[in-house]
């Protein structure tokens, strides 16, 4: 009776290291703190797949010493040496999705592959800049990330030990006829695909694993603190102590910056203020290497709200009341989110949190924060509603 294969249901990864002496080194090489094989496993985690195999010949110990850290942060992860041990895990209605652990993939390129319903190759063209790639044909290389199904895995079962499971796998998958999925020469020179040859070449992969949440918004902190992005993670990501600072940086300055505010020593809280902003962005970028988005961040929300409440102090100069520093603060803080929002990726966004502590420092030394405030809120809605009227006007053109 011939087996009818079902529509896949569910998908593994299947990373494959191969030897640790040579490439298979890169693997366990670190980055921010952990293994490379982390960051692509926590990658694939964001995009659904919740159990990966490690295909290696040989478990050296830094492996073996992430596999019980993996374990220990609950994530499902299994070391295969041969085929057979893989096929015994997989049933019919899941799929494989076979990838070299020395060459990453930016979310970008992965998201849309996860998506095909057959299996496939991706491919990179035969070219001199490609030649890094493994070649499969005459005019195709491979891109090191394949979709293959159960009937490719049992054709490779009966392989006697020794042979290279991705390689065995990969070949297997072409004599099945799946598909080519060629990745567009412009991803590979943007560096959204990238193989990996030595240890230096892990910094130029970084942007892969840490998605910078405010690496393209348009305020002047960010256009100023991304470029050293990749510095600061390096610095976070050395001993523990590092990352704990890291972590209480931010809202021990908020709370400094409101200590001053609320001790009349504006100039200094404002200053602080600025600071702390930076603070905060390194913090962002922090949680963003640990893979803690969509966790609720309570301890940054506190630390905005002391600091709005310093914002507040700041603002009740001598002769106003309360209500009108609060309301100046609720009013500069509206008119930044308006801001935000029409601001989009277009052009700098004039009330960012930076470009206000600024403003309030001239105006505190000049005595006139309270002015400041003022002009900082008409000017920001006068831009934002120039920015809506243009894009109004760009969307009527487009329709």
């Amino acid at each position: 009776m011939v087996e009818v294969l079902q529509e896949p249901k569910s998908t593994v990864a299947l990373l494959c290291v191969g030897e640790p002496d040579g490439q298979g080194a890169l693997p366990i090489a670190p980055l921010f703190g952990q293994p490379l094989i982390h960051h692509v496993i926590k990658q694939l985690e964001a995009l659904g797949i919740s159990k990966f195999f490690i295909g290696v010949e040989n478990v050296p110990g830094a492996l073996l010493t992430y596999g019980d850290f993996a374990k220990s942060v609950g994530l499902d992860v299994q070391f295969v040496r041969e085929p057979q041990a893989l096929a015994g895990q997989i049933d019919v209605q899941t799929r494989v999705l076979l990838m070299r652990a020395d060459i990453v993939f930016s979310q970008k390129v992965l998201a849309p592959l996860l998506n095909e319903t057959l299996p496939f190759i991706c491919t990179v063209e035969e070219r001199p800049e490609n030649e890094n790639f493994e070649r499969i044909d005459l005019n195709n290389r491979w891109a090191g990330l394949a979709m293959v199904d159960r009937r490719s895995l049992e054709g490779i079962a009966a392989l006697p030990e020794g042979w290279d499971m991705a390689s065995s796998l990969l070949r297997q998958s072409i004599q099945d006829k799946s598909r080519f999925l060629p990745i567009r020469q412009t991803d590979l020179q943007a560096g959204l695909v990238q193989k990996l040859n030595s240890a230096a070449d892990l910094n130029l992969a970084s942007a892969m694993f840490v998605p910078h949440r405010f690496s393209d918004a348009s305020t002047l902190e960010n256009k100023i603190f991304v470029p050293f992005a990749p510095k600061v993670a390096t610095l976070i990501w050395g001993p523990h102590w590092r990352r704990t600072a890291t972590e209480w940086l931010f809202p021990a300055m908020a709370m400094a910056s409101a200590v001053l505010a609320f001790a009349d020593v504006t100039l200094g809280a404002a200053l602080v203020a600025m600071l702390a902003i930076f603070a905060a962005l390194a913090r962002t970028y922090a949680h963003d290497a640990e893979y803690r988005r969509g966790y609720p961040d309570w301890i940054g929300v506190a630390a905005w709200v002391v600091l709005i409440a310093a914002l507040v102090a700041v603002l009740q100069m001598p002769g106003s009341s309360l209500a009108d520093a609060a309301f100046l603060a609720i009013a500069l803080s509206a008119s930044s989110r308006l801001d935000a929002y029409v601001a989009g990726h277009d052009g700098l966004q004039m009330l960012s949190p930076l470009i206000i502590a600024l403003a309030l420092m001239i105006g505190i030394a000049g005595g006139v924060a309270d002015w400041a405030a003022r002009l900082l809120i008409l000017a920001g809605l006068a831009i934002s509603l120039y920015r809506l009227k243009k894009h109004d006007e760009a969307n009527t053109v487009r329709n």
